[in-house]
């Protein structure tokens, strides 16, 4: 019998996410992303709500 992890638990500002240790597919790592990248976003645009900033700053 063998024992292959499949993943990881992490938690980061309150947040559970699970890390794949393996993506099968760049599919699997774009959907794996989407959450993060709408968080950001969303932190962007209210933090720049008030300030009447429209730039991206990189």
């Amino acid at each position: 019998v063998t024992v292959q992890p499949i993943g990881f638990l992490a938690t980061s500002n309150g947040q559970l996410k699970v890390i794949p240790v393996r993506y099968s597919s760049a599919v699997d790592r774009i959907v794996d992303m989407v959450p993060n990248l709408i968080s950001n976003m969303e932190n962007y645009f209210n933090k720049n709500k008030g300030s009447g900033e429209n730039r991206v700053e990189m």
